[in-house]
């Protein structure tokens, strides 16, 4: 039996006075909210912003130490210099109409940089260089060829033909004809000519992070008549200026800040309390499991907790004195890696904690959390994270990736429990000299082993480019890695893989020396597999005051990603306003 659960026993007979603890900072009380928006990437903020701009009280509450969600930003230090990490989302694209409003509004606008003809993607591969002018000449004849090949004969009247299925296809029409079929066999079986139809493999890596079988063929072809066919302006893209965090997420938290809206990180919800019915409030920090254990050796052990939540360490010194840490990076909640007589380590951002838990590398800058820990007759008890309070509200957004909702609504919403993640390894690499200035800043890899994209970012970004001016030359490279990558390698060795392919990809680096390389791995994209819309739902759910945006949420409208989650952000906030009888927010007209 746990200390908590003696706690509440004893509390109950009178006797909690005999069990002394450890002092604790006590929460603070919660505001009281009218409505709650869990989850701070760009569908909460978006929600909390369209709220509070109408003078709604609203709450937006964060589980990790920043807000941003999938696409935060953080620095880390090269010699005296400050530089930007990301999880590798740069590009604003033409159709991101409800994103760039919510730019504007904020004064933002202005951190994209103008479009840039050498910033906009180019492909690359074989013996075609496609970073230049005449690659990109050369594309086009292959995109002809390989037409062909795959038996359109008629390349300009199948094309058009392709184009005019693409702008008439509709969500539910697409689901109900192609959803549950991978991109593989929905080719097998017949599809028009289209740009992603003959480089399937490449689009469906470098936009979904996995191969064509192993996607929706519903999704994959609502993608590009969102990207390439709903407009003439199909291939524009605006490119951030520098790291979200600074550029975006901080001054939109601010702007929220300032019309009256309260946030709330390192804040964890466990649950929504629904109540004859009805979505209620959030509970905040539902206890993780403790741990107990008959038998404890001397120095560092890796205690695992009930239910697979990650592991508690716990040292016994000489004086059979305990030192019990959360084994959860302070910077994301990640698990953390023990090795003694270095510290603790975040596989997934590179953060480092000593093994008094102090940080000491990487982007955590709160120590890990001391657990209560003390012997008994029968062994060690250790104590999980402490419990919090519960925030009351009227309405309840849940803006989370797939794993956060499967987790604090998977018991009331049982579909969401069907949606899944696909990793993602992005590498960024800071090198001792550049690259020709004709190439392009952003390139497609069609052939080569590991990496799908890749961004030039001293060409694109604002401190990027001080960095490498300020040196006399350099470059600060990032590649992101969806093909063939095996999760149980080392992330030095994951590097080494992408590093080759650098060098592959520009035969100019092969002798560049790198300055520093980071890697960030992510498991919270949303998968778009076969069939993956029986786990999604819409933005109103069946439990009246719940509500829900994000990518994986199910619409009427054509988007997706980024313009996806803050469009069904907008809508989550307007199901809001319109019970109050306040204005809603524009649904503005695509590109």
């Amino acid at each position: 039996m746990l200390r908590r659960t003696l706690l509440k026993l004893a509390a109950l007979s009178g006797l909690s006075a005999a069990l002394p603890r450890p002092a604790r900072a006590s929460s603070p009380a919660a505001p009281p909210a009218r409505v709650v928006v869990v989850g701070a990437g760009p569908a909460g903020i978006s929600a909390a912003i369209e709220l509070a701009e109408r003078g709604v009280a609203v709450t937006l509450i964060e589980a990790d130490a920043q807000v941003g969600g999938k696409v935060k930003g953080w620095t880390e230090t090269l010699g005296a210099d400050a530089v930007d990490v990301e999880h590798g989302v740069h590009g604003w694209w033409h159709q991101y109409v409800h994103f760039k409003d919510l730019l504007r509004r904020a004064d933002l606008h202005h951190r994209l940089n103008e479009r840039d003809p050498k910033g906009t993607y180019r492909w690359a591969g074989g013996e075609m260089n496609a970073n230049t002018r005449r690659g990109f000449r050369a594309f086009v004849g292959r995109f002809r060829a390989e037409s062909k090949n795959l038996g359109y004969e008629r390349f300009q009247r199948d094309l058009r033909a392709g184009l005019k299925y693409l702008q008439s296809l509709e969500p539910a029409a697409a689901r109900a004809t192609l959803g549950g079929r991978s991109v593989t066999q929905w080719h097998k079986d017949g599809a028009p000519l289209t740009l992603w139809r003959v480089f399937a493999d490449e689009t469906a890596h470098s936009m979904y992070f996995v191969p064509p079988e192993q996607l929706d063929a519903a999704e994959f072809a609502l993608g590009e008549r969102f990207y390439f066919a709903e407009s003439r302006d199909t291939v524009s893209v605006q490119w951030l200026r520098g790291n979200p965090q600074t550029e975006l997420w901080e001054p939109l938290i601010a702007r929220l800040k300032s019309l009256g809206g309260q946030v709330r990180l390192n804040a964890r919800v466990s649950e929504v309390e629904v109540v004859d019915g009805r979505a209620v409030g959030v509970h905040l920090g539902k206890p993780s499991p403790g741990v107990h254990v008959a038998e404890l050796p001397y120095g560092w052990t890796e205690l695992p907790r009930e239910g697979g939540e990650g592991s508690i360490f716990v040292r016994r010194d000489e004086d059979d004195r305990l030192t019990a840490l959360s084994g959860r990076c302070t910077h994301a909640g990640c698990p953390l890696t023990l090795t003694p007589g270095e510290g603790f380590t975040c596989p997934c951002h590179g953060g480092r904690f000593d093994e008094e838990g102090q940080p000491i590398a990487g982007p955590p800058e709160a120590p890990l959390q001391r657990l209560w820990a003390d012997w008994g007759g029968d062994g060690v008890t250790i104590e999980g994270e402490p419990s919090a309070e519960f925030v009351p509200a009227e309405w309840v957004i849940l803006a989370l990736d797939a794993p956060g909702l499967r987790a604090v609504a998977g018991d009331i919403l049982p579909a969401v429990k069907r949606l899944r993640t696909v990793p993602a390894n992005v590498a960024r690499f800071w090198l001792d000299r550049d690259l020709p200035e004709e190439l392009g800043h952003a390139v497609i890899f069609t052939e080569l082993p590991h990496i799908s994209n890749g961004f030039l970012l001293h060409r694109l970004q604002d401190k990027a480019r001080a960095w490498a001016e300020a040196r006399g030359g350099g470059a600060v490279i990032e590649l992101q890695a969806y093909k063939n990558m095996d999760p149980a390698l080392s992330r030095e060795a994951t590097l080494d893989l992408i590093e080759a392919d650098l060098r592959a990809a520009w035969p100019e680096l092969k002798e560049a020396k790198v300055l520093k390389r980071t890697l960030t791995v992510s498991n919270t994209f949303t998968s778009f597999h076969p069939g993956w819309h029986e786990g999604s739902l819409p933005v109103v759910t069946a439990v009246p005051g719940l509500l829900l945006a994000g990518d994986h949420v199910t619409t009427d409208r054509v988007c997706a990603f980024m313009e996806k989650a803050v469009f069904t952000g907008r809508l989550a906030a307007n199901e809001v306003l319109e019970a109050l009888g306040l204005p809603k927010a524009k649904v503005l007209d695509s590109a």
